[in-house]
């Protein structure tokens, strides 16, 4: 942990290694919380996941070896008047880098939020994210649900274009636009949104 700009005034891709039947393998996470030492990640167990399973029988000396720490994006204050967040899963990196950071300063910065995933009990922060929302009324956030909608395949059944336009709006010079999930999402949502006219530039995938 020798990055000195890790922060939470940034978006961090933790890249971690693993050795899985003389293989290497590698999988990205995004720290709920970190600094200089110590970094804080929130992992969900998957059937398929080869490295979520490792984790399961962690102890408090187990090590993962950390492959490389990746700076995605410095949130500047009100660097945008406006951002939209596209994200699936418990979410952390939204959660804590970009939800925390901009709670400590003076936000103008209108931001719109949908957040998908399969069942309630999979947003382990629902409390947090309404109680942030209630006390910051720049911010508004919509949740999707597969069992209210359709099976979780985004082929426009959670997060659509038309639910895109409605709570993003029309392409701005002001916008920034911001995509967090797995991969078949994330080329789902990068079509849809070059689709209503969103430059390369004006899209982050975190």
């Amino acid at each position: 942990m020798s990055n000195k700009n890790f922060s939470q005034k940034h978006i961090f891709l933790i890249l971690v290694e693993e050795k899985i039947n003389k293989k290497y393998t590698y999988r990205s996470y995004f720290p709920l919380m970190g600094n200089k030492k110590e970094i804080i990640l929130i992992l969900k167990n998957k059937k398929a996941g080869k490295i979520s399973k490792l984790f399961k029988n962690f102890s408090f000396d187990s090590f993962l070896k950390i492959y490389k720490i990746i700076k995605l994006s410095n949130l500047k204050k009100n660097m945008k008047k406006f951002i939209g967040i596209i994200t699936e899963g418990i979410g952390p990196p939204v959660i804590w880098s970009f939800l925390e950071f901009f709670s400590k300063i003076n936000m103008r910065t209108q931001i719109r939020f949908i957040f998908g995933n399969t069942f309630q009990e999979n947003f382990p922060f629902l409390k947090e994210l309404k109680n942030f929302e209630l006390n910051f009324p720049n911010i508004k956030i919509f949740y999707r649900l597969e069992n209210y909608f359709a099976p979780f395949d985004f082929e426009d059944k959670i997060i659509n274009q038309q639910q895109i336009q409605k709570f993003i709006g029309e392409p701005d010079i002001g916008k920034t636009i911001l995509v967090n999930g797995p991969l078949k999402m994330n080329l789902k949502v990068f079509k849809i949104l070059h689709l209503l006219g969103f430059s390369k530039e004006s899209i982050i995938r975190f």
